[in-house]
């Protein structure tokens, strides 16, 4: 009966053994995505939105982080220079759609963040189930940032090619947040493949326990 007791207790501590290692294995799939967030918080120095004139190249433009300075301050309508070119042409023509995409680019930021923060958790601490959490707050800012783009590209339905550039052909809106969403699609994409894994190495585990 000891003998057998032991066995069951070698087997336990080896399916242990093996489920540790597997787990550990995801590890760096935490720290890429994190690189990968990263890199999407440099591109809000991007031009989130901007007016271009074909002859010209860009005439004015507004980055992430001036949304979100105007966001947090409230001062689409300032003339400092970490604003960008907010207040002329965008918030005096697209007031709407300004104040929406510097609502939707500080949330999507503020994920980011906390996406981050979860991940350096998992990875201090092991504990891999916030695996789960990161996915979901990464997804979200993924859409987020989608939306983003979606709206900078709308203001061209605003005032802004109307009666800023007078109408001219030769003027468009454009907006580079369209290569942030897609970094942060990626980030997601890596961390769901991981918190995929970790569950059918978590399933692979309980099935082995509940035999022994």
């Amino acid at each position: 009966m000891a003998n057998k007791r032991e066995r069951e207790k070698r087997a336990r501590e080896n399916v242990a053994l093996q489920y540790k290692k597997s787990t550990g294995k995801l590890l760096p799939f935490y720290g890429w995505a994190i690189a990968v967030l990263a890199a999407v918080i440099v591109c809000y120095f991007f031009n989130w939105v901007y007016v271009y004139n074909s002859d010209y190249g860009i005439e004015v433009k507004a980055s992430g982080f001036s949304f979100i300075a105007a966001a947090l301050s409230g001062k689409y309508y300032s003339a400092d220079k970490i604003y960008g070119d907010l207040a002329m042409p965008f918030y005096y023509y697209a007031e709407s759609s300004c104040e929406t995409l510097g609502a939707v680019t500080l949330t999507a930021f503020i994920l980011i963040i906390l996406t981050i923060i979860v991940l350096i958790i998992a990875i201090i601490t092991k504990l891999q189930g916030f695996s789960f959490v990161s996915v979901a707050l990464s997804l979200t800012s993924s859409i987020m940032l989608i939306v983003t783009f979606i709206v900078a590209l709308g203001m061209k339905n605003d005032k802004i090619l109307s009666v800023y550039c007078g109408g001219n052909p030769k003027c468009t809106i454009g907006s580079s947040a369209v290569l942030p969403a897609v970094l942060a699609i990626c980030a997601t994409a890596v961390q769901w493949f991981a918190a995929r894994k970790l569950n059918k190495i978590y399933k692979e585990y309980n099935d082995k326990i509940a035999k022994l």
